[in-house]
């Protein structure tokens, strides 16, 4: 079990990788062909989208994900509700692709754009990804997306030169999503029954998918809304520009984290369901010291190198990237744990009611302190209130899952934070002596890795001898092959 779960950590990782790391690649060209204004625009055009693929998917890909891993041992209860959670989940994204155009039919701003991206809408009925999730299959995902993002990168290099290509970059952004899901198909067609519905059934399905839909709602509100009311308030598609790519670097860091709460939470729900309690505290524990033994050098290093990394990255005119990239970092640590706790400890647990409550706060405090700060800071007031957000929310989830959480962690926490702390004055120091090139940034990023975890193994840190020794074998083995 213990390697199975490994292995599946490690085909998340590459599959959400992939997926975020395409950006990173092609966001320095991009961010220089379109302009701030351009990424601006369809930042706000994605938001907008957003609400109604949320809408139309009501908390069924959560929903759905956990279920087939209630029951993935019997095939017949799992290809009955595999079929009708789809029939269900494309009816209801059907509605919101018709309520959509029409939205798009009485609006005048941004018109075009919110058109072509109703191929989001589209990708998002044709998505069969959660099916493979919640029978811990990774490895076709993995492909897909390796395929999908590779096509994606040379369409973008190749087609999009200048300003008057933005609608053209949003139909490659979101086209090749929905043809890379029908490469996921084959995978998953004999889970399908031809069968035809009643109205009970879907019902019974929409009714039971509420709970998940409440709590990404509330997420959205926070991470979505976050967008809008920039352009709300600001009307300035530049200030979107500056949230939009801040914000996307942030997120390259967090994938890693948040893998480990995809690859985990159908798992713990198979141990919640046969009530093996002293295996769910093992692996909590491992997730939580790994999740803090990553995040917390990523938040330190990131704020480091910032000002120094946005210039060389996204170019010239971006400096107010470089407080919000800083500002974001401090997601890195808050989110991975939100992820872990959250998803891990409620979700699995059926404690769905208190999971909603601890996401439905933070929505609360991230729209007053929108309102608040947005008029007066624009993005960087936006940033802050996601980040106030996402601490209350991590205080709720703690309180709510004390009792599932093993706290014998301290130590631990305390040797990655001292050395963060002299890893980010080393990479301070290097940042004076050495000259603004992207070798000196790969020389600054080397040099702290290679500092943390030699300060974590001087501090005789477990989990660094661990990986340490696992990394040796690893290359021995190799060597042997």
């Amino acid at each position: 079990m213990k390697e199975s779960l490994r292995k599946n950590y490690i085909y998340n990782m590459i599959f959400q990788l992939i997926a975020i790391l395409a950006p990173f690649i092609t966001t320095p060209y991009v961010s220089r062909v379109l302009g701030a204004d351009g990424i601006g625009e369809y930042s706000y055009g994605l938001s907008v989208v957003t609400y109604f693929a949320i809408f139309g998917t009501l908390g069924i890909t959560t929903y759905g994900q956990i279920e087939i891993a209630k029951i993935r041992d019997n095939q017949k209860q799992l290809k009955c509700l595999i079929t009708e959670v789809m029939a269900a989940r494309v009816l209801t994204m059907l509605l919101s692709c018709i309520t959509y155009i029409s939205v798009i039919a009485l609006s005048n701003a941004h018109s075009k754009m919110l058109l072509v991206l109703l191929l989001y809408l589209l990708s998002q009925i044709s998505d069969v990804s959660w099916i493979l999730q919640g029978l811990e299959e990774f490895q076709s995902l993995v492909i897909r997306n390796i395929i999908i993002k590779i096509v994606n990168i040379v369409m973008l290099f190749l087609f999009i030169q200048n300003r008057t290509d933005l609608y053209l970059y949003a139909g490659i952004m979101q086209g090749t999503v929905f043809v890379g899901n029908f490469f996921l198909w084959p995978y998953v067609w004999k889970y399908f029954l031809p069968s035809i519905f009643s109205i009970n059934v879907l019902l019974k399905h929409w009714r039971a998918s509420m709970a998940y839909f409440i709590p990404t709602v509330a997420t959205t509100i926070y991470t979505v809304l976050d967008k809008s009311m920039i352009g709300w308030i600001t009307h300035s598609d530049f200030q979107n520009g500056f949230y939009e790519q801040a914000h996307k670097i942030e997120q390259i860091l967090v994938v890693v984290l948040t893998s480990l709460g995809t690859v985990t939470l159908p798992r713990i729900t198979n141990m919640f369901n046969k009530h093996d309690d002293k295996g769910i505290k093992i692996i909590m524990k491992k997730t939580i010291t790994l999740v803090l033994f990553i995040s917390i050098p990523m938040c330190f290093g990131l704020i480091a190198i910032a000002d120094r990394f946005i210039p060389l990255f996204l170019g010239k005119g971006y400096n107010e990237c470089i407080i919000l990239t800083q500002i974001f970092s401090l997601l890195i640590i808050v989110v991975g744990l939100d992820n872990t706790i959250g998803r891990q400890c409620l979700m699995a647990a059926n404690r769905q009611n208190l999971f909603n409550k601890g996401v439905i706060w933070g929505a609360i405090v991230n729209v007053c302190l929108n309102l608040i700060l947005i008029p007066k800071l624009g993005a960087i007031g936006a940033a802050i209130s996601s980040v106030c957000a996402e601490l209350l929310i991590l205080v709720i989830f703690v309180y709510y899952s004390k009792d599932l959480l093993d706290f014998s962690i301290k130590k631990s926490l305390v040797n990655y934070l001292v050395s963060a702390t002299l890893m980010f004055i080393l990479l301070k120091t290097l940042e004076l002596k050495l000259n603004d090139s992207i070798f000196s940034i790969i020389v600054i990023i080397t040099a702290g890795v290679c500092f943390y975890i030699i300060g974590l193994l001087i501090m005789k840190e477990s989990l660094a001898k661990e990986i340490l020794i696992q990394s040796i074998n690893f290359l021995i083995k190799r060597k042997h092959f």
